[in-house]
This record gives C-alpha cells, sequence and structure tokens, in this order.
C-alpha cells in the first residue's frame, strides 16, 4: 500500500488525524478496496467468533444465586429467600405450610415472625412433606405458597392498616 505526504486535505481518500496536523495521507483505494474488503470481513468474522466464544463460555458458567437452601426430600423446614431483598427471606414448615419471616428485632438481632396464612388447613402432622414456596425474581408479588397435593397456592400480600397505616405481609389464597 503506497502512503503519499500531501500538503492540503481535499477529498475523501484522505484522512485528517487533527486540526494540528498539516499532513494528511492519501491512500490508494482504487488498487486496495479488495484487499481491505477481505481484511475488514475477517476482522468482523474473528469479532464475532471472540465474542460468541465469550457469550457461551460465560452462559456455562454455573451462576450461583443463594436464595433457597439446599436439604433431602423429607426435610421438614426450608429458608427461601427471594433474589429481589433480603427482605423477603422465609423459613417454611412444608409439612403444615406455616411460613415465617426473617425480620430484626429493635436490638438488631434476627428472628422469625410468623406470618398469617389465610384458609390454611389444620396441620396433619404425619411428617409428610405437602407445602412448597416459589419466588420470583420479577417482583416480590410473585411470591407463591402452594400445598402440593391439592394445588392450592396462596400468594404473598402487604396489607395496610388504615387506622396506624402500619404494613402487615400475610399469604392470601387464589380464587379457584
Amino acid at each position: 500500500m503506497q502512503i503519499k505526504q500531501m500538503k492540503s486535505c481535499k477529498s475523501p481518500p484522505l484522512l485528517k488525524f487533527s486540526q494540528n496536523v498539516s499532513a494528511c495521507l492519501e491512500l490508494d483505494w482504487l488498487k486496495h478496496t479488495d484487499k481491505i474488503r477481505k481484511c475488514a470481513v475477517h476482522l468482523v468474522a474473528t469479532a464475532f467468533l471472540v465474542s460468541s466464544n465469550a457469550i457461551a463460555a460465560r452462559a456455562s458458567d454455573p451462576v450461583n444465586i443463594h436464595s433457597s437452601s439446599t436439604l433431602g426430600a423429607s426435610a421438614r423446614y426450608e429458608i427461601v429467600q427471594s433474589t429481589l431483598a433480603a427482605r423477603w427471606t422465609f423459613r417454611v414448615d412444608r409439612v403444615c405450610g406455616t411460613v415465617s419471616q426473617l425480620v430484626t428485632t429493635n436490638d438488631d438481632d434476627l428472628t422469625w415472625q410468623d406470618i398469617f396464612v389465610v384458609g390454611l388447613p389444620k396441620c396433619v402432622s404425619d411428617g409428610k412433606v405437602r407445602y412448597q414456596t416459589f419466588t420470583s425474581g420479577l417482583a416480590a408479588r410473585h411470591t407463591f405458597l402452594m400445598n402440593t397435593e391439592t394445588g392450592k397456592t396462596w400468594r404473598i400480600t402487604t396489607i395496610t392498616d388504615k387506622n396506624t397505616n402500619e404494613e402487615s405481609v400475610i399469604w392470601f389464597p387464589f380464587k379457584n
């Protein structure tokens, strides 16, 4: 490729490096158009391969989101946390369906506070696991408690007391 130094820049084949540079380069574009095109195609193809390999490697990496505890099939209690906020951390009794929420006390300690489950059947304490929770990464309102035998499902709901403006969390059943 030939490079000629010119005293003035006047046409598109010339490249102006900055306002302070008085010289410009003129490339013999007609002779090297095919080489430039092939080089550009190779550069684009290489960039695509490198980026697709990086994306594939990233996708195959295990995502370690700590949102529930690992437990055996017959384990009675499970801790589940929404990926949205630590506020939505629950201890679930998988046999009876009772759910507690992790809260902070006035002394800055942690404790479990029971959440009222509207219409929860009386517990049959035979050790059989009947309840499961699901938390969505989209919104807290997509947090569910389900009886795995009957399919009855409750959604976490925040209610506000009109007199005190205090918020409470309850599990409210779906209308079937």
